[in-house]
């Protein structure tokens, strides 16, 4: 079920008044029914594996708890982890054997359950507190089940920790005006990033992408950088409705975005963007690998590694873990040449910011291409057609029509990409100043609210249609 559905607005509506109408333990079960309705929705195949794993989990957490055996949470990690190795690795490994073992294994009809990466790390991360003794294993499993699978943050995160929302998951919460209009706010927001930006911009980037082996270098440059804010914009906006739904129910979820095209260096970027999964590899993969107590070199070593994990845990392909090392690699880089994020002249912030910008932009190529090939050809057509392309159109020997399809949809929606681009761009200028923005906003006039309020719906209903358009990027990793 999509955030930007008439259905989801009718499940969350029915299960707000019932949650508010309710307590203890009540509360906790109707949240609970709403979240696996949630799941079972897209995924109803899936309901019994991830059924499963929470009374697996749950029950491992007590085992965890008294035997502080390394060997056995090994084991129970493994275990746990098996489901999402086996749907999202198998059918690739089996075709990289060949296409006769890809049929014969039946791995075409292996498909990938909703959110099932999140949901286990999110496990995870729960098994391994308990072990630690950073967390006690949680007695009740109604709690536990809503931990899970809390249907706001269930499919794409942010990733919870127990520390942070088992907590709240037990507490009453009364109808809350001010706290019902923040999350409002923040659902409107994200509803306009989901539907207006991304959305428009997943059409032109589409047209771009299929056109890879003929197009223009600076065509491909433009249709990249626009991935860049459309996959922004599509996953900032998922995380954005989810924490204004949570916050509606009374409960804050972290946040998962902190303006991360400010950043001033790429190692900055990734302590903004996706922050509760870059913190899940820290803590979990980077730290435990001996993080940087054991010399430069392996400290190197053990970075590159968490970022080429990180990389495959996007998605079985051999881009996402290009990708992955890419990463890993500039930021090893940066570590060498003690690069931080803080810059003291204006020349330094902004030739920092310029040069992580390019970066990764240039690196979501590689997130983006279908194919290793597709990736490498795209590079060099914008390397080799570049500056050739800048040169005849500032001479005037090329027209843009030239390397912009002059379709009246394409050229349309490129211009709603880009009012769209700018509207986000001024919202993180305004973040960055005036502090969070649905706090803010009700520090204006009530015109000027609500000429903001009936603008974002009136996008929502005249762009997005609630629902017409394609799921969320993240929802398939």
């Amino acid at each position: 079920m999509l955030f930007h559905t008439f259905e989801f607005l009718i499940l969350f509506t029915v299960t707000t008044v019932c949650a508010f109408a309710s307590r203890g333990r009540l509360r906790q079960a109707v949240l609970l029914a709403a979240s696996l309705f949630f799941y079972a929705w897209g995924s109803l195949e899936y309901i019994p594996l991830f059924c499963l794993l929470i009374l697996y989990t749950y029950g491992c957490g007590f085992v965890v708890e008294r035997h502080k055996n390394r060997a056995l949470l090994a084991g129970i990690i493994t275990l746990t982890f098996a489901p999402l190795l086996f749907y999202k690795y198998w059918p690739f490994l089996c075709s990289q054997i060949g296409p006769d073992f890809y049929r014969q294994m039946g791995a075409a009809r292996i498909g990938l359950p909703i959110g099932i990466s999140f949901y286990t790390f999110q496990a995870v991360a729960y098994l391994v507190d308990v072990w630690r003794g950073d967390q006690k294993a949680e007695r009740s499993l109604l709690s536990y089940s809503l931990f899970i699978s809390f249907f706001p943050q269930l499919v794409a995160g942010p990733i919870e920790r127990a520390s942070q929302l088992l907590d709240q998951i037990k507490q009453d919460f009364a109808f809350d005006y001010q706290r019902t209009v923040q999350g409002l706010r923040l659902m409107a927001a994200g509803l306009f990033m989901k539907v207006f930006v991304a959305d428009n911009i997943a059409f032109v980037v589409d047209e771009v992408y299929s056109r890879g082996e003929t197009a223009n270098g600076l065509f491909l440059l433009i249709g990249t950088f626009l991935f860049g804010m459309q996959i922004y914009c599509d996953f900032n906006g998922y995380t954005t409705i989810a924490r204004g739904t949570a916050r509606i129910l009374g409960i804050e979820l972290v946040r998962n975005f902190n303006q991360p095209y400010f950043s001033k260096s790429v190692t900055e970027f990734w302590r903004r963007w996706h922050i509760s999964l870059s913190f899940w590899f820290r803590d979990y993969l980077y730290i435990p690998l001996g993080g940087s107590r054991c010399g430069q070199a392996r400290s190197c070593f053990n970075l590159f590694i968490t970022f080429l994990v990180s990389g495959i845990w996007h998605g079985a392909n051999w881009t996402f873990a290009i990708w992955g090392g890419v990463n890993g690699l500039i930021l090893i880089v940066e570590k060498l040449l003690h690069i931080k994020k803080e810059k003291h002249s204006r020349a330094e912030r902004i030739i920092g910011w310029l040069y992580t910008w390019i970066f990764i932009n240039l690196a979501w190529v590689f997130f983006r291409a279908q194919t290793l090939d597709d990736a490498l050809h795209i590079l060099k057509r914008i390397f080799a057609d570049l500056i050739p392309t800048l040169y005849g159109l500032v001479s005037a020997h090329i027209g843009i029509f030239e390397i912009i399809p002059s379709r009246g949809r394409f050229l349309w929606t490129l211009g709603l990409s880009l009012t769209g681009i700018f509207c986000v761009w001024a919202y993180s200028f305004y973040e960055t100043r005036k502090g969070q923005f649905e706090v803010c906003v009700g520090q204006w006039n009530p015109v000027a609210r609500w000429t903001l309020y009936l603008f974002l719906l009136g996008v929502a209903l005249c762009f997005g249609a609630m629902g017409s358009k394609g799921q969320f990027i993240y929802f398939r990793f």
